[in-house]
This record gives structure tokens, sequence and C-alpha cells, in this order.
């Protein structure tokens, strides 16, 4: 009886000490020090950002970041919607991420907020992004994300939208000022815009679709 209590004692201290080894391999062990970071989805963010963020770096040992935390961290970066980590044994890192993508500058008194499809602020600049459209005198987002989104499905870009007024949205496109009430109806007053803008061949002029039953154009000679 003491005889097997000895060699299962014995065997669990082997174990340990062939365990204990074994990590203390890998911790030390150069071939587990990172030699490569692949960043993959990034176009907004640059890499050093990232790298810099998640504190994973060159040279240090694959297994000594917690990949959770790193995650986290990545996360906290505006322009990132999703991310994940994994290691690649033995010394490489993928960081697959997915960014939001902007949509509208919101005008503010500070200058200008780049938002996505979500309300997300991605950025807040002194000069509006100029391949996105500008919204004015808004007070709540929510109102131009809605706009926008529908906009969107109909592949309807404006210039900029005023919404000083919500009950009187002003919309401006091709040198077209459209009046375009409220977002009552917006799927079908935005079909509207499109088909009148895509049949004139005009330089611009006046379109008011605030009712969708009776639509006003008028050339901006007129």
């Amino acid at each position: 009886m003491k005889r097997r209590k000895r060699r299962s004692s014995f065997k669990f201290v082997l174990v340990f000490a062939v365990l204990s080894l074994a990590v203390v391999f890998v911790l030390l062990s150069p071939i587990f020090n990172i030699q490569q970071v692949e960043i993959i989805g990034n176009a907004a963010l640059t890499e050093r950002e990232i790298l810099d963020v998640s504190q994973i770096a060159l040279g240090m040992n694959i297994f000594s970041f917690n990949a959770r935390q790193a995650t986290q961290r990545v996360l906290h970066l505006p322009y990132t919607a999703t991310v994940a980590i994994r290691r690649e044994l033995p010394n490489k890192v993928v960081i697959n991420l997915q960014e939001r993508v902007p949509m509208v500058n919101i005008a503010t008194n500070y200058g200008y907020s780049l938002i996505d499809d979500t309300g997300a602020v991605l950025e807040n600049a002194a000069v509006a992004t100029s391949s996105l459209p500008t919204v004015y005198g808004l007070d709540h987002a929510s109102t131009a994300l809605y706009l926008f989104q529908v906009f969107a499905v109909y592949d309807f870009f404006p210039y900029s939208v005023d919404f000083s007024n919500p009950r009187n949205i002003i919309i401006y496109k091709n040198n077209f000022e459209i009046n375009f009430g409220s977002t009552e109806e917006a799927q079908r007053k935005t079909r509207y815009i499109r088909s009148i803008l895509h049949q004139v061949s005009l330089d611009g002029g006046f379109l008011d679709v605030s009712n969708p039953d009776i639509p006003i154009f008028r050339h901006s000679l007129q």
C-alpha cells in the first residue's frame, strides 16, 4: 500500500515537473516570440493605431497577452465595429476587424461630426468630409439617420440637407433645391425625386415633393 502511494506521489511530481518545464519552455523559447501581426479589414484605422491600442508587439511571447482584453481595447476605437484576435502558432497573430462606415457629416456649433448608420460618432473635425453629404440644423441625429437610410436604399445621395425646420426639410442635389417636407412617406418622395433627376437634363431647378400627391417642378430659369 505504501509503495503504491509512493509511486503515485512520484508520478504526480514527475508529471508536474514535466508540465512546469513545458510551460517555462513555451514562455522563454524564442520560437514563440511574435514575428508577424497581420491586420485584416482596416481602412480608416492605421496598423500603428491598432497595434498601439491592442498592446501587441513584435518580439513579445505569443502567450503573454490576454486576447480578450486586447479585443476590448481595439473595440474602443471609434471606427471599430467588430474585431477578432487569434494566435497562429508558433509566432503569428491575426487581428481581423470590420470598420464602421461613415454616412453623413453633422454640422455642429464646433465644426462637423462624422457619423455612421447607427449614429455612432466616428470623429469630429473643423471641415466636413467632402465625399459625404452634410446635414445642417439638426438637433436629433435619428431623423437624419432614418432619412439617409431611405436614400441609401434608392442610391440617392444629396450634397447637403437642411433640417432647420423638420417639417420642411430642404435637400440640395445637382443644383436642384428640393423641398422634401417632413419624413412622412419618405420612400415615395425619394422615388419621385430619383425619377425626376434621372429624366431631366437641366442645369438645376426647384422641386417640391412635400405633398407627393401634387409634386411641383420648376426649371431654374423660370
